[in-house]
């Protein structure tokens, strides 16, 4: 993207708004934090949002559409200089080096809010020092959030976070106002399973494989999303899991009806901190079956809306599970006790406001002055910036390439084949011209026999008549004769 500032003039808050702004830190990724963050700038339009990669970072303001590409030396300057005014709170939603990077930056000059969006808080591949520097982030902060008790629990159970305060705020989803898309398919196969989101290693690609294989070829899976191997419409395992691909969220109840959805399927795979894929789901008003781990098996088990399996289950055994629930009627009322369970956007965005609010400082801070800064902003944005599955079009684009490849050898042995179809076509298109001029000749001199023929027949017609007038007029002259003598010349003649 060429260019350092886009999009309009700064905002103007509307009389009696409150003007304290928050700077929400993100990591380039997308997904559910994205969502998260743009919901709550939907409802906050003061606020503005960081997204942070090794090597710049990317100042937005959602409302506006305002954004701003600095390196790490710009920022720092910035920031010092005053340029990017001062947020009532700095809201981190991750733990890794480049978000605490960009916080630390601030200092103590706001407050610091920390959200818990997975379970990437612990580290788990980090070196202990590695670790021991996230979890002094974490006891740093002024408030945490989590959006669901398998996360605070989580955060209590590691080592030196024990006695941490948690908020337990929900991730908000509104029903969808339901609206016809491109996306829809004009027509489709129907696929009364589904997987919802996007799918990989993590989201439990190999179970979902393994549970495709153990069910019948008459039970095909559609992926409402994409997966990290295809992210275009198409199938991705021929006759068992057709990919729809992306789609805007209020075309997923069109899409439950169209493709004949009577269960999403929730695959094996790293714990979810909450999952939005599952409020989607509910909100289109489609039952579940997921594992017993994480945020999933917490929601489904305290909320019904389907069902729970051991995440260790065989892949036959949860095969036949899915065919059972798919064959019987929905539980109506299981369903709408989980949606009344999904908070509102609002409610979410209300519940973190308090949490921005116990800073009694936080009123009327200055808005970020980009004016003052497009003579050293950075002139291209990050290819870090774009969405993780942008990214993966790479992968894809090389997968498309060797399917082009192969395409283009198969064409090429089809065009062989049809050479060798053409010329074995005009071989025979020769020999039926031969046959149709013998047929033609073989017909004019059937033609030619036939008037022989009759020719015959009415010559031979000619001699019966004359030999029956010459009998006849024997027979007369052999009357006139004594008897003796017309025996003898009868027996004469008969010899």
């Amino acid at each position: 993207m060429n260019g350092m500032v886009v999009g309009g003039p700064q905002l103007k808050m509307a009389e009696g708004t409150s003007t304290a702004w928050v700077l929400h830190v993100c990591p380039p990724n997308g997904g559910g934090v994205d969502r998260f963050v743009r919901d709550v700038c939907d409802r906050r339009p003061q606020d503005w949002v960081a997204h942070v990669s090794n090597s710049q970072c990317v100042l937005e303001q959602p409302s506006n559409g305002m954004m701003l590409a600095l390196g790490w030396e710009q920022l720092q300057h910035a920031i010092g200089a005053g340029a990017l005014g001062l947020p009532a709170a700095v809201h981190a939603h991750s733990t890794e080096l480049n978000i605490r990077r960009m916080c630390a930056m601030w200092g103590t000059t706001a407050a610091r809010v920390v959200t818990l969006h997975d379970i990437g808080f612990m580290g788990e591949s980090d070196d202990p020092q590695q670790q021991e520097q996230r979890r002094q982030f974490l006891r740093e902060a002024h408030a945490l959030t989590a959006p669901s008790d398998f996360i605070v629990d989580l955060l209590h159970a590691t080592p030196g976070l024990e006695g941490l305060v948690c908020h337990r705020v929900e991730n908000g989803a509104d029903p969808p106002t339901e609206r016809l898309g491109h996306s829809l398919p004009v027509e489709t196969m129907t696929y009364p399973v589904a997987v919802i989101g996007a799918i990989g290693q993590h989201k439990g690609w190999s179970s979902l494989v393994a549970m495709l294989a153990a069910l019948p070829e008459t039970t095909p899976m559609v992926l409402l999303g994409y997966a990290e191997q295809k992210l275009t419409q198409g199938w991705l395992i021929p006759g068992k899991l057709w990919v729809h691909g992306a789609f805007q969220l209020e075309e997923l109840p069109s899409l439950v009806r169209r493709y004949g959805v009577r269960l999403a399927f929730f695959p094996a795979g790293q714990p979810e901190s909450y999952c939005y894929a599952l409020s989607d789901i509910w909100l289109a008003g489609v039952p579940v079956l997921a594992p017993d781990v994480g945020a999933l098996g917490e929601r489904v088990h305290k909320h019904r809306g389907g069902e729970l399996y051991d995440a260790s289950t065989p892949a036959e055994k949860l095969a036949a599970r899915v065919l059972t629930m798919v064959a019987r009627e929905p539980d109506g009322p299981s369903i709408v006790s989980a949606q009344r369970s999904i908070p509102s956007v609002d409610t979410m965005v209300k519940a973190l406001e308090h949490i921005y609010s116990e800073d009694p400082t936080a009123d009327c801070t200055p808005q970020p002055q980009l004016h003052a800064l497009p003579a050293t902003a950075a002139r291209h944005l990050d290819s870090a910036f774009f969405r993780r599955e942008l990214i993966n079009l790479d992968g894809q684009t090389a997968q498309l390439t060797r399917e082009r490849d192969a395409a283009l050898s198969e064409l090429q042995q089809l065009a062989e084949t049809q050479d060798e179809r053409m010329r074995w076509q005009e071989h025979l298109e020769r020999d039926i011209d031969t046959l149709t001029r013998e047929i033609r000749a073989l017909q004019q001199d059937a033609v030619v026999a036939e008037e022989r023929q009759l020719a015959l027949k009415e010559e031979l017609e000619q001699i019966q008549a004359a030999r029956a007038r010459m009998t006849g007029r024997i027979e007369q002259l052999l009357r006139w004769l004594p008897h003796s003598l017309a025996r003898r010349i009868l027996q004469r003649l008969t010899k």
